[in-house]
């Protein structure tokens, strides 16, 4: 039997999905059009993070975004840290770009076998009071805060990220 309730909560939860990757993609498009060299690393650096709010969260209950802004500094510095790594072996000595892809796709590659050793291959979750709120605000269609508050954090974002583009112009 047709559920058009059903139908309306997977569209929306489509439009919160579908916004919250496009800002994400648009974030990554940024990163790797500014550099010469594209860091195929990132992602799995994202990931990282992830998990790291994730033990803080299931070990010590910690808030997982009170995690992941106290953490970003710390990702900042490793993060530069491995741009140096790859700028004096490969930039400075003027080496081909496929080398430094080669040396990023490593670093990719050496984070997710990490993550799989440690945590694994199945879904994890980080736990907060605020995750499963649903207002019913709406009627029939629920829209879960976990994925509303980063839809509207991203658009905001690449709004804010539209107009400077378009006041530089």
């Amino acid at each position: 039997m047709f559920s058009f309730d059903l139908l309306i909560n997977a569209i929306v939860i489509g439009i919160l999905l579908g916004g919250f990757y496009a800002a994400l993609s648009i974030g990554l498009s940024i990163s790797f059009g500014l550099l010469d060299i594209v860091n195929i690393a990132h992602p799995a650096f994202i990931i990282l993070g992830a998990f790291v709010c994730f033990i803080f969260n299931s070990h010590y209950g910690f808030d997982p975004i009170l995690v992941g802004v106290i953490c970003s500094p710390l990702f900042f510095l490793l993060g530069t840290l491995i741009y140096r790594i790859y700028y004096e072996s490969f930039e400075k000595t003027g080496a081909t770009a496929l080398r430094g892809l080669a040396f990023f796709f490593g670093v990719m590659f050496i984070v997710e076998v990490l993550l799989i050793i440690y945590f694994g291959v199945d879904f994890q979750m980080v736990r907060a009071p605020y995750i499963d709120f649903v207002p019913n605000a709406f009627g029939l269609v629920d829209i879960p805060f976990r994925m509303f508050v980063p839809f509207v954090i991203a658009m905001i974002m690449t709004c804010l990220l539209y107009t400077s583009d378009a006041a530089d112009e």
